[in-house]
């Protein structure tokens, strides 16, 4: 019985740790997606205000002439 209770726990154990391994490579890859997605939307967002600038200052240059 005890040998029985060992095992299980060794199982328990070796299947805990294999989870864990789990969650850290999901973790991982979910977050080199996410950084992925930032950096493509701050380079987005970057592109939209120079274009919102420069459009602005055609329209102002219209004003002025």
């Amino acid at each position: 019985m005890k040998t029985s209770l060992i095992s299980v726990k060794t199982e328990l154990e070796a299947m805990g740790n294999a989870h864990a391994e789990v969650a850290v490579g999901m973790r991982r890859e979910l977050e080199e997606a996410v950084n992925i997605f930032s950096a493509s939307m701050r380079e987005r967002r970057k592109l939209v205000l120079s274009d919102e600038i420069h459009a602005n200052w055609r329209f102002k240059q219209v004003l002025t002439s």
